[in-house]
């Protein structure tokens, strides 16, 4: 087994593979290299520093901008790429897409062909920490056989539950969740990031005693940014301005959300939607529409901004593992509205309120309720951020590493 020393402790050598995509891994990576631990990150590819500078002077700022908030996610990590594996696959999905053929079956060999190339960087560590989805293609049998602990990192609900209300893409024949599931059933432990996820795989069947619940940590630039002054009460407002931001497709409730503001229209509601993430669904419904406007994909600048504009951040999803951007809004102070199936930590009517997925009327209904209660909406805001104080990228990497350490077998 691989260890280092941290002031007389003996901490494990920890392997972070990513898979395809960042997650919270950056985040989660700084904070836990912050906290002492030896840990090297394997993801997919990475711009050297002149990139950025050169798709700039050639594409413009937007996607320079994008490529180098890429690269200083990482800063202060050591890393190792995957870079051929990710980029091939992305070829190989922009192919599927335009010959409209289904994109799982490459995303599938693509993650599989992740995992596989990892294999070379998995030697002299005691962790192998994996998203789900990238421990196949030998990537998990290679580090047991180098005497790892396997730490599988799954950030949804139980491959069965997508399976079950999503169906389509999630369905048990595609490839790539069956992987992710086989992941799961390989490793020591199962790290999920909410009550909610975790409850979906023990009703799935799986051993509870292989799964840990660490949930992560929100950035201080959205702490508290929504809370208001005294003399700036919500209640002297006369419409009430509501927020959604995350991709807008079907799993995320964006239909429910859609036809419930047909339904407050109906009523004689007077208020405006924002939505505020890439359009995943036909809205063309509800383009000429005042009272809901489509920003498109926005920097964590202009997010910020919104909060601080809005009453009522609803995200009506039907299933996620802990929605980043709900997490965002009660740390900001914001009252949201959103499902159990969020896997948020809202105690419903205290620091938020929960609806049944996929319930038009109970939504329509509870965002009606609430423009006639205003005054509810800064005291649910107010105590959400208080209550989401303690959800630090510290206090996650606190808990993962003492995670390691017992997986480790490590000692004074």
């Amino acid at each position: 087994m691989a260890y280092n020393e941290d002031a007389g402790l003996r901490l494990p050598r920890v392997l972070l593979s990513t898979g395809l995509g960042r997650l919270h891994f950056a985040s989660a990576a700084r904070a836990l290299v912050d906290q002492g631990v030896d840990m090297t990150v394997i993801t997919g590819w990475m711009a050297w520093k002149f990139v950025p500078k050169l798709i700039r002077r050639v594409f413009g700022n937007v996607l320079a901008d994008r490529v180098e908030a890429r690269r200083m996610a990482w800063v202060g990590v050591r890393i190792r790429t995957c870079g051929s594996a990710e980029m091939v696959t992305q070829v190989l999905v922009l192919f599927a897409r335009w010959l409209r053929m289904p994109e799982s079956g490459v995303e599938g060999w693509g993650w599989r062909r992740f995992g596989c190339a990892s294999v070379c960087y998995l030697k002299d560590a005691s962790v192998f920490h994996v998203r789900s989805g990238a421990g196949q293609g030998g990537a998990i049998q290679a580090a047991r056989q180098e005497g790892m602990k396997i730490v599988v990192d799954h950030s949804i609900a139980h491959p069965k539950f997508l399976a079950t209300r999503l169906g389509g893409e999630f369905a048990a024949k595609n490839g790539l969740w069956r992987d992710v599931e086989r992941d799961c059933l390989d490793a020591d432990i199962v790290l999920v990031n909410s009550e909610f996820v975790r409850q979906t795989f023990v009703d799935a069947g799986f051993p509870a005693d292989k799964l840990r619940v660490v949930y992560l940590g929100v950035e201080a630039m959205f702490r508290g940014v929504a809370q208001r002054a005294d003399g700036a009460d919500v209640a002297q407002q006369s419409d009430l301005k509501l927020l959604f931001v995350g991709g807008f497709c079907i799993r995320k409730g964006a239909d429910c959300l859609l036809q419930a503001m047909d339904l407050l229209v109906d009523r004689g509601w007077k208020g405006t939607l924002n939505v505020v993430g890439d359009r995943l669904i036909n809205t063309e419904a509800w383009r000429e529409r005042e009272d809901i406007r489509f920003h498109g994909r926005v920097g964590h600048e202009q997010v910020v901004a919104f909060l601080k504009n809005t009453d009522v951040f609803v995200f009506p999803t039907l299933a996620e593992g802990c929605a980043k951007a709900v997490m965002e809004a009660m740390a900001a102070g914001v009252c949201v509205v959103t499902t159990r199936e969020s896997g948020a930590p809202v105690v419903d009517g205290v620091t938020g309120f929960l609806v049944a997925a996929g319930d038009t009327m109970a939504l329509a209904d509870k965002l009606g309720w609430l423009a006639e209660h205003r005054a509810v909406i800064r005291k649910v805001g107010g105590a959400a951020a208080v209550a989401l104080a303690e959800y630090t990228w510290e206090r996650y990497a606190e808990s993962v590493k003492s995670l390691y350490k017992e997986l480790a077998g490590c000692g004074h």
